[in-house]
């Protein structure tokens, strides 16, 4: 008699990003949106145009659900097998942003249970609002003289969808000064054809209450990541799913390591490069993961070599050290050669490439990082660190586990498997999907600096925010945890950090007409080095352009931007 099998389902990616846009969709005609990317290395939309009719497309997230027995990955459970009768999918989502208020208590409406750390690398000094708290910092109450938190909470509750290719819209309402406000948070559907979820975010559109008790892009602006009176239509949630089987059984995923979480983003304005680390890189820190003996290459480390050299594509700040002329420009033929190598000799030219890295790499176990010299080390950070003595920032450094891995590359341990490419989902090995869906969804997410963040904030450093593995949440977390933190409105952040932060999401500075280097932001948005415009950046997000790879690779420029110099919101 053969041995039971344990069988279980789960939700893959473990976590999606939906980005906002303002163009139609129609899920019925694919070249309305466009999909996130399911494989490593995968470029969303590649070749193809990330606007239409002169707005930005969606970037849907589709979630699939995997089959494992005794802990491996058989085969995906769609509609088109034979023994499943009907896939029902549930998502929550809520925007909680209006209701934070570091000086409640954790698990109440206006925090989250889990306690974020304190930003790294600086010594941190108390904040000038007395009602803030450096966990928190510099996320700060909102909306402090609303007793009632919630109707500062904008939560679509669980909505359901079927295999049918029904669409559901997700919203709910928000209530400022006895004004209330419909806001949506996105909408879902289904293929027909699979079952396979799929979750679009909102428009992006932000509003705040005028002196008529009106709402309206308009009011003034008067804070970076704080505003009272302000919401905007980023979110996030849970999504589980009920499978039901020819024969009567039912599956219900909705167990911490079955369920999967939706992000309701930001744009990513340069799909084609990813992030040195990543929001999966912050949970597996989280976690406490222990380091392989042999850290692979191409899973490890050629990821954070690749972004510092494409950097300067986005970055002027990047491009002194990193530019295709550069010392830094690891990714050619020679150079690469040599950082693969893994003798560790210190008197072999490998050994000594591999540690001049390591010696320029910001280490995330020093408890502070001098101000003065900062801005020697990698990854490049906003010139702000130094020239502001008194602030508390999150400084841009790889996660402790990420450092460790260095260091055992630099001193030759490690796997020198490959310079990894992309292979499409569909033919890698099935027992390898769920894993590449993960890492590929947020591969080009920020998991540092967070300051506060962009797709998510830093409460994804704190263990107690997690189930047993990466990016997968325990019980207490709930809807809108994931961004309360992050600022509102997230256009007013994403205009003022113009100087390095993530370059990735949002470029600091691009190639234009065949000229490098152009400021990705027309500076009429950017008055000063100290100001700026923020309800120029409200009213005119969808009309920056989108970085792509051009000349196969050979250089990066923008396209479908009409928010130059010339121009203003």
């Amino acid at each position: 008699m053969s041995e039971p099998v344990d069988k279980r389902y789960a939700i893959h990616p473990a976590v999606g990003i939906a980005r906002l846009g303002n163009a139609d969709v129609d899920p019925t005609k694919p070249e309305s949106f466009y999909l996130g990317a399911e494989s490593p290395y995968q470029v969303p939309n590649e070749n193809g145009s990330y606007k239409r009719d002169g707005r930005i497309k969606k970037q849907a997230q589709r979630f699939r659900i995997y089959e494992y027995q005794d802990g491996t990955p058989v085969r995906e459970i769609t509609l088109a097998a034979p023994d499943v009768a009907a896939i029902e999918w549930t998502v929550h989502l809520a925007n909680r942003k209006a209701a934070l208020d570091p000086s409640k208590t954790p698990g109440s409406e206006s925090l989250p249970s889990a306690v974020p750390p304190k930003p790294w690398g600086l010594n941190a000094t108390p904040p000038p609002d007395a009602h803030a708290d450096l966990h928190y910092w510099p996320a700060n109450i909102r909306n402090k003289d609303v007793s009632d938190r919630d109707q500062l909470v904008i939560d679509a509750g669980p909505r359901s969808v079927c295999g049918d290719g029904q669409r559901v819209s997700l919203g709910g309402t928000v209530t400022f000064k006895g004004a209330t406000k419909a806001v949506s948070l996105g909408t879902l559907t289904t293929e027909n054809d699979t079952g396979r979820l799929l979750v679009f975010a909102a428009d992006g559109l932000s509003e705040g209450l005028d002196d008529n008790g009106e709402y309206s892009p308009l009011p003034k602006l008067s804070d970076w990541g704080n505003n009272d009176d302000w919401y905007d239509d980023t979110a996030d949630g849970w999504v589980r799913a009920k499978v039901t089987f020819a024969d009567g059984t039912v599956a219900v995923l909705d167990e911490p390591d079955q369920r999967a979480w939706v992000i309701c983003a930001a744009p990513r304005y340069a799909p084609a490069i990813g992030w040195f680390t990543t929001l999966y890189d912050t949970a597996v820190n989280a976690l406490g993961t222990a380091v392989p003996d042999k850290p692979s290459f191409a899973r490890h480390i050629y990821p954070i070599l690749r972004c510092a050299s494409l950097l300067p594509w986005l970055s002027v700040r990047a491009a002194a050290g990193h530019s295709r002329g550069g010392p830094g420009n690891y990714m050619l033929p020679g150079m690469m050669k040599l950082l693969m190598d893994t003798d560790p000799a210190p008197d072999s030219d490998s050994y000594k490439l591999r540690n001049s890295i390591f010696q320029r790499l910001r280490d995330p176990n020093a408890e502070y990082v001098d101000r003065e010299t900062v801005q020697h080390f990698m990854p490049q950070v906003s010139k702000d660190i130094t020239r502001n003595k008194t602030g508390d920032y999150d400084v841009a450094v790889l996660t402790p586990f990420q450092y460790a891995i260095c260091r055992k590359w630099r001193d030759g341990d490690f796997l020198a498997d490959a310079i990894p490419s992309y292979v499409p989902l569909e033919q890698l090995d099935i027992a390898a999907q769920p894993s590449a869906l993960d890492q590929a969804a947020v591969e080009g997410s920020a998991g540092t600096p967070f300051y506060p963040g962009i797709e998510s904030w830093r409460i994804l450093r704190a263990r107690e925010l997690y189930a047993d593995s990466p990016l997968r949440f325990s019980d207490s977390t709930r809807p809108g945890d994931l961004t309360m933190g992050n600022a509102l409105p997230w256009q007013a952040d994403f205009l003022d950090c113009n100087d390095a932060w993530w370059p990735v999401q949002r470029p600091n500075q691009v190639t234009r007409d065949n000229q490098p280097l152009q400021p990705w932001v027309p500076p009429s948005w950017m008055p000063t080095e100290d100001e700026a415009d923020y309800n120029a950046m409200v009213a005119g997000w969808w009309r920056l352009g989108f970085v792509v790879s051009d000349r196969n690779g050979e250089r990066y420029i923008e396209v479908d931007g009409d928010a130059d110099a010339d121009h203003t919101a």
